[in-house]
């Protein structure tokens, strides 16, 4: 039976001929290119060294002379050093930075490379040395590098390309040759493919090729079937581990958002801790600037609390700071943010507020907290409260100056007496600060 003649571009031994040689090339170029700069970035390197050593050595050298203010004799240094091979400029600074002595080089560079050393002398810096050195002999000899590195590339690479292409003829294009043949064969008739092995005589390579590929073929067909079995399985099994997965993916994040919740919020009162407001502060802060807006915080301190608690107890004590919580957080507007800072110390965040805003704000707040009664076992006690209220402004480039001038304020409350709310105004004496009245 005749051989099916297939289309071919081009034969198997031209193309391995053309692959070889692309290969080879690539990695010749490679190699190539990496000798070169490895090589250049040697003699560089070894520039550099040669420019550190000599402004060390001088640095050295120089450290008495520029101590002794002896500039002559470091301009003599300096002009017979300039004379050496390679060097273009030397530039010898004083501890403070001006230049004492500038000498340049016989020869003039098309570029340089640079080094600076710090002249030590007892421990002190006395001064700087700064030289330049030509790269000329460092471009020649990249230049020479790459030339050699060119000319034993092409050589190597025609070397090893005739030895490679008469190896590959001999151990491998020829007993191909034999199997696309064989294979042919088979495809001469599809019907017969399941069933026929491919035969070959020869006990080398390919033969064990041909003897593996048919041994290969019927577990092949084997193994598919246990395979779409597995397959089947594996996919009801990951869709109900997706399933699960997504489960507890939504467990997991309700359960990350109560904990973020929890992080933030104070235990005894349920508004905002510390680390939670401040968050708000900082954001609220960074936006008031960003849309040049103002914002306004207060602070506020329960009056006399360590007296309720030595009275009352604690227990006591921590109505009070309930009570306080409560009254602010009812008090305030939905954009606003109320938080306790630590103790009996309370903050109030009002964006978008300006000083005449936050004025009336505050005297309505202070009315409704101030006078709260919090019940104990000898009755009831009506709390006091002080305010210090302080809005954004020049004299608040951070966040943490706004904290500042609304503490200002409140500390000023507890100087008048307590029981009263206070604004900070910048550039006025604390004593003019506008405020509430007490609460008699």
């Amino acid at each position: 039976m005749p051989l099916p003649d297939l289309p071919r571009a081009s034969s198997l031994s031209t193309q391995v001929t053309l692959y070889l040689a692309l290969a080879l090339g690539l990695a010749f170029s490679v190699i190539g290119w990496i000798n070169v700069n490895t090589d250049s970035a040697r003699a560089e390197a070894e520039l550099k060294a040669a420019a550190r050593d000599r402004a060390s050595v001088m640095a050295i050298s120089l450290a008495p002379m520029l101590a002794g203010y002896n500039y002559t004799t470091v301009e003599l240094v300096a002009n017979a050093v300039s004379q050496q091979a390679g060097v273009v400029k030397i530039e010898v600074l004083n501890a403070r930075g001006k230049t004492v002595v500038a000498a340049s080089g016989a020869v003039a560079a098309n570029a340089t490379i640079g080094e600076s050393r710090d002249v030590m002398f007892n421990g002190e810096k006395v001064g700087v040395i700064k030289l330049d050195l030509s790269t000329d002999s460092l471009v020649k000899r990249k230049a020479d590098i790459l030339f050699d590195t060119v000319r034993t590339g092409i050589t190597s690479f025609i070397l090893v390309w005739l030895a490679l292409r008469a190896l590959l003829a001999w151990k491998v294009l020829a007993p191909i040759r034999h199997l696309r043949e064989m294979v042919l064969r088979i495809a001469s008739t599809p019907e017969q493919i399941s069933d026929a092995d491919l035969t070959y005589a020869s006990k080398d390579e390919v033969g064990e090729l041909v003897h593996l590929f048919n041994d290969m073929k019927r577990k092949l067909g084997e193994a598919y079937g246990r395979l779409a079995d597995k397959v089947s399985l594996a996919d009801n099994a990951l869709q109900q581990a997706n399933v699960d997965l997504h489960d507890r993916a939504a467990q997991l994040e309700k359960a990350m958002a109560e904990l973020e919740t929890l992080s933030i919020t104070d235990s005894l009162t349920r508004i905002l801790n510390r680390r939670g407001f401040e968050d708000i502060l900082q954001r609220g802060f960074a936006e008031a600037i960003r849309y040049n807006q103002p914002a306004s915080l207060i602070l506020i301190d329960l009056d006399y609390f360590k007296s309720i608690n030595d009275q009352h107890g604690h227990v006591a004590g921590d109505r009070a700071l309930v009570s306080i919580a409560t009254a602010l957080r009812d008090a305030v507007r939905n954009c606003d943010s109320v938080g306790r800072l630590g103790g009996d110390e309370f903050a109030v965040f009002l964006p978008s507020t300006d000083a005449t805003e936050s004025a009336q704000l505050c005297t309505r707040l202070f009315q409704q907290v101030n006078g709260v009664k919090v019940a104990h076992e000898h009755g009831t006690t009506s709390l006091s409260v002080s305010f210090g209220v302080a809005t954004t402004g020049p004299a608040t480039p951070r966040a943490e100056r706004l904290i500042g001038n609304a503490d200002l304020a409140l500390y000023e409350s507890k100087r008048r007496g307590r029981g009263t709310w206070t604004a900070f105004v910048p550039d006025i004496p604390a004593t003019d600060y506008p405020g509430g009245k007490r609460n008699e």
